[in-house]
């Protein structure tokens, strides 16, 4: 099992043509080895393990630890990793004193391995942690292998190697820690013109970039800056605001020659420069600031209100030019699949308004993770000001059901089907 045509699509191989004619990849992995040098496969004492040093690497990034997981191994000298995995690190600079040396979290192990039960996924955890541990005490880079294929079992078909997308995914991975490339400033993909932001809250806006980029945000007018950390992540926060619209939200990057340069490389890059300064902006339009929930359920979501036994009331209470204006929903695409090729899909928003009448959740958008089950969810937002309580922390959807019904009884309806079963809050609103 595992990659096909490996002199083409091996992890090594794909990272090398990722950095191009500048650098020279080697790979020194032998199947099978231990970190572990009481292991039954010493990595250190494998002639790899020597000609890896002979090579005097500049960068070094070490993958090591998943066959540490074997019942032979970990259960016996788990207690020598961090100490064997440091030497291993010194004998890297000892050879080249100039090297940069990554380490990364192991990937991962799926359920299907024969073993999965029986030890390796307890002891697979444990080694994540002493690997995390050194990191943090080494003076080392760490580069997570095991995030971007959790989410990906079928691109590890025997549990344990991955095929040749998974190979691609983690060339990309090592590819981004080593360069700082994410693939240029990217918001959220949740955003989206005519998107509804929180009022009454912080407002916090975030996304990626290439790694040390400074982000420019502006909303409605003002102006926060953000640069992005060493995994590309950044964030500004804005002050509260009450509900209102439509405003305008608009991202660029600062131009400077290390952001020209990163963006010329990145695959995702933002169109030309607009203004003095900074790179030509990522904008959305129609943001608003009001009421945010978030909509969850099966076979329920796909219930249209004007179906309800107090349909007439529930409608009446809410003009349809008010409706028409101040209701947006976010339809997000499937994250997993449920058919029968387990591929994923990209999780992106689209934001649209919609009537009273048609409120309904009929087109399916964040799928569970587990196979035969798939939930369904929705931001339903409200782009008006109201007097509805907001939910705590700690209460429960009944509780905040409970509070509304007595403070606001003309505001909130109760929605039930024709057997008189509640399926679900709508929310009702009056202009003043």
């Amino acid at each position: 099992m595992g990659v096909e045509d490996r002199e083409k699509n091996a992890y090594p191989v794909v990272l090398q043509r990722l950095l191009g004619d500048d650098y020279d990849v080697r790979n020194f992995g032998h199947s099978g080895a231990t970190l572990l040098n009481r292991g039954h496969r010493p990595y250190m004492k494998l002639p790899e393990y020597q000609q890896a040093l002979d090579f005097k690497a500049d960068w070094v990034v070490i993958h090591l630890g998943l066959n540490d997981t074997d019942p032979r191994n970990w259960p016996n000298y788990g207690d020598e990793f961090i100490g064997d995995y440091r030497a291993l690190i010194d004998s890297f600079r000892v050879a080249n004193p100039q090297a940069k040396v990554w380490i990364c979290l192991m990937t991962p192990i799926f359920h299907r391995h024969p073993r999965f039960q029986t030890g390796t996924r307890d002891w697979h955890a444990a080694i994540q942690q002493r690997i995390r541990q050194i990191a943090a005490t080494t003076d080392v880079g760490l580069i997570d292998l095991h995030t971007p294929l959790y989410a990906h079992p079928e691109l590890l078909p025997d549990a344990l190697h991955p095929n040749v997308k998974g190979a691609a995914i983690l060339a990309q991975t090592v590819f981004s820690a080593l360069t700082g490339d994410k693939g240029g400033l990217k918001p959220s993909p949740m955003y989206g013109n005519g998107m509804v932001l929180q009022r009454g809250d912080s407002i916090v806006l975030r996304g990626t970039a290439n790694v040390g980029d400074e982000v420019l945000v502006t909303f409605n007018g003002v102006s926060q800056t953000a640069k992005s950390d060493s995994e590309g992540e950044w964030r500004v926060k804005f002050p509260s605001m009450e509900a209102g619209g439509p405003y305008r939200l608009s991202f660029s990057l600062a131009q400077k020659d290390g952001n020209r340069k990163s963006q010329k490389n990145s695959k995702n890059r933002t169109p030309s420069p607009s203004g003095e300064g900074w790179g030509g902006a990522i904008t959305f339009d129609s943001v608003y600031v009001g009421e945010v929930w978030l909509c969850s359920g099966q076979s329920n979501m796909e219930f249209q209100l004007r179906r309800s036994s107090t349909a007439q009331e529930d409608v009446a209470l809410f003009p349809q030019s008010a409706a028409s204006r101040l209701l947006h929903l976010c339809d997000m695409s499937p994250l997993y699949s449920t058919d029968d090729n387990g591929s994923r899909k990209s999780l992106r928003g689209s934001w649209r308004r919609r009537k009273t009448s048609r409120i309904s959740l009929p087109s399916p958008t964040i799928s569970g993770a587990f196979w035969p089950i798939r939930c369904k969810c929705r931001l339903a937002s409200f782009a008006m000001p109201s007097a509805v309580p907001q939910p705590s922390r700690g209460l429960t959807v009944r509780h905040w059901k409970k509070a509304c019904r007595t403070s606001l009884p003309t505001g909130i309806s109760a929605t039930t089907d024709s057997r008189g079963r509640e399926i679900g809050l709508w929310r009702t609103l009056r202009r003043s």
